[in-house]
C-alpha cells in the first residue's frame, strides 16, 4: 500500500498557528520520501506546546 502522512504541529491551541508541518510518503512498510519544516506562526508559543512537541519558539522567530 502507498500512502502520503502529513502532520502539523502548532504553537497553540490555535488552529491558526502552525509552526511545523512534516511529511512522509510510504511504500509497503517503507518510508521513501520525508519532508519537514519549521513554520513562523506570528503568534505565540503556548508552554503546553513547547514542552509536548519539544519545538522551542526561537528556530522559527
Amino acid at each position: 500500500m502507498q500512502f502520503v502522512s502529513i502532520d502539523f504541529e502548532t504553537a497553540n491551541e490555535k488552529r491558526s498557528s502552525p509552526c511545523a508541518v512534516g511529511i512522509a510518503v510510504v511504500d509497503g512498510e517503507k518510508i521513501v520520501d520525508a519532508y519537514y519544516s519549521l513554520i513562523n506562526p506570528m503568534a505565540y508559543f503556548s508552554p503546553f506546546n513547547r514542552f509536548a512537541e519539544k519545538s522551542p519558539s526561537k528556530p522559527v522567530i
